[in-house]
């Protein structure tokens, strides 16, 4: 297999906001972060002008392993970066998997997924709870809307379900069913 030269670089903004990235040929990279129409969100975080500077050069035999050397420099220093460079098997993220990978080994995603939830369960509470209050007024309008249920009553559509259950509904159905009855018996007659 053929050795190449990886490049772990940084690409400085002037708000002092630092960027982490991989690539073969520096440069370029560079030219295409620049390009507004093609620039990544993390880069976009940073304020123009943007310096770059290579901060490790090797060479490689495998992709995988610059992705892997990358993800390290990005543990262990403060960056802007969104995505993750690299990710192991127990960490992959569950909405990028093959499908077909996916639905082989179901059951061992859904474990995967419900032992992360476990360890990071307090996390995911307060992000939920951050997520809420954010939106809560959205939440409460989208719950208080109200429609006209097909007995003619207004009713907040959450409750919908539960109203066509009730006798009052049936009732309603019943007496706007025999409405339309003596209407029509109405202009029978009138059409005589």
């Amino acid at each position: 297999m053929e050795r190449f030269t990886g490049y772990i670089y940084t690409i400085t903004g002037a708000c002092g906001g630092v960027y982490i990235g991989s690539t073969l040929r520096p440069k370029q990279r560079l030219c295409e972060h620049l390009k507004t129409g093609k620039m990544m969100r993390s880069v976009k975080l940073l304020q123009s002008p943007l310096k770059m500077e290579v901060i490790d050069t090797r060479q490689y035999k495998l992709k995988k392993t610059l992705r892997l050397v990358e993800q390290f420099f990005i543990d262990n220093n403060e960056c802007v970066n969104i995505q993750r460079a690299y990710t192991n098997r127990d960490g992959m993220i569950y909405k990028n998997l093959k499908k077909k990978d996916y639905l082989k080994n179901r059951e061992h995603y859904r474990e995967l997924k419900r032992k992360n939830y476990l360890e990071n369960k307090e996390y995911y509470n307060e992000k939920n709870r951050q997520n809420y209050h954010k939106n809560k007024e959205i939440y409460n309008e989208r719950r208080n809307v109200r429609v006209e249920c097909e007995c003619g009553c207004m009713i907040i559509k959450r409750r919908i379900a539960e109203h066509r259950k009730t006798m009052k509904h049936r009732n309603n159905l019943i007496a706007k069913e025999q409405r339309e009855i003596r209407e029509r018996v109405f202009k029978m007659r009138k059409n005589k």
